[in-house]
């Protein structure tokens, strides 16, 4: 798990999986910014990236395509999840 920060006033905010972090970043992606000590996760599983807000600034933590790590200010480039093709529809079989 990785620690990302909010872009405004750089507090840890949550950690992540890397392998299934996507855009746009939703809560239930984040997970708690210090598992070990037992603390929860700081920003409920149904909030959506329009109107996620850090605990301590309470602005938006995501400014831009990229989340920022702990490590040296790391930036994470958000990939944007591919949106499932539709299924093909194909003539009605009548009888």
């Amino acid at each position: 798990m990785t620690v990302i920060i909010c872009d405004i006033c750089k507090q840890p905010i949550a950690t992540i999986d890397r392998k299934t972090v996507h855009a746009p970043i939703t809560g239930d992606q984040l997970h708690s910014p210090m598992p070990k000590a037992g603390v929860p996760a700081l920003i409920p599983d149904y909030v959506d990236w329009v109107n996620m807000r850090c605990v301590r600034c309470h602005k938006r933590p995501f400014i831009n395509d990229y989340i920022l790590t702990t490590d040296k200010f790391e930036k994470i480039e958000l990939k944007k999840k591919s949106a499932p093709k539709p299924k093909e529809r194909g003539p009605k079989s009548g009888k």
